[in-house]
């Protein structure tokens, strides 16, 4: 990993975690018998018009009435009660093991009351525990793309399921990702969702040796269009925007920073689309 001592660095840090500080929020609402609330980073993605089908009879998981009853798995079609809006509590793209709330069209959240052992409803205004679900692909880790096989599994480890592969209600109350768990997803926009968090930059002249050796073993240029990132492949392309001006980066470096920062950009990059004294901007960005 590339070493960054200096105080510019620090001071990206500093800011960043008042801003963690002051933007969280927790979520709404009360249930009975749920003590934790699940609190909603400030870049938290949302994405509508997700559907979920099930592989072993091709059946599109619905919310009765749009919301406000049962969650069922009998449609042949992904109409209005077959889509819904996830919200990825930790922001960025959405990846494997991403915890997530699930909207449908009403407004109201997907439930598992006690976690688990029972059918699901989309009948809650609530935003906690009950409600949160870690969506998981069937193979390999990773950015969610269309056509992928995925699970949900509630904060108790129980797996959401349509018995038979659907032709009733869903429950969630599977043991592991097996034929009943698992959902063939769409919906997702084309070339990667939009998300938003915070971009910081580094490589202020001086601060890096030229060439020196990044955490791909690349080495940094601090023109280059380029950027850190705490988790996503080394090579990935990321176009991020601010206030309508956009760069293309190359993810080559690793950070360690925390939410709401989730790309340091090279000096390069970031002068490209910002002031370099802002030093900390609100970014949208979308993986290529």
């Amino acid at each position: 990993m590339l070493h960054r001592r200096n105080s510019r660095r620090l001071l990206h840090a500093a800011s960043a975690i008042l801003l963690f500080t002051s933007a969280c929020d927790p979520a709404g609402g009360s249930s009975e018998g749920q003590d934790d609330t699940t609190e909603t980073s400030s870049s938290a993605l949302l994405t509508s018009g997700v559907s979920f089908k099930t592989v072993l009879g091709g059946q599109y998981i619905g919310a009765q009435d749009n919301g406000g009853g049962a969650v069922t798995a009998t449609a042949t079609a992904a109409l209005e009660w077959e889509k819904f809006t996830l919200e990825d509590i930790n922001g960025g793209a959405l990846e494997s093991g991403d915890t997530i709330f699930i909207r449908a069209g009403n407004g109201q959240y997907f439930q598992a009351v006690n976690g688990g052992g029972s059918t699901l409803n989309a009948a809650t205004w609530n935003r906690l525990t009950w409600e949160t679900f870690r969506i998981v692909k069937q193979n390999g880790s990773g950015v969610i793309s269309n056509g992928d096989i995925v699970g949900l599994q509630t904060e108790t480890g129980h797996w959401v399921l349509a018995e038979n592969g659907g032709g009733g209600t869903v429950a969630a109350y599977g043991p592991a990702q097996g034929p009943w768990e698992q959902l063939t997803i769409s919906g997702l926009p084309q070339g990667g969702p939009i998300a938003t968090c915070n971009a910081t930059w580094y490589g202020a002249e001086g601060e890096i040796p030229e060439g020196w050796p990044t955490a791909s073993g690349e080495p940094f240029h601090r023109m280059a269009l380029k950027a850190a990132h705490n988790s996503l492949p080394f090579g990935t392309q990321v176009k991020v925007t601010y206030q309508g001006k956009s760069v293309t980066v190359t993810i080559n470096d690793r950070g360690g920073f925390r939410s709401p920062v989730c790309l340091d950009l090279t000096y390069g990059a970031f002068s490209t689309i910002a002031n370099t004294d802002l030093g900390n901007i609100a970014v949208q960005y979308q993986i290529l």
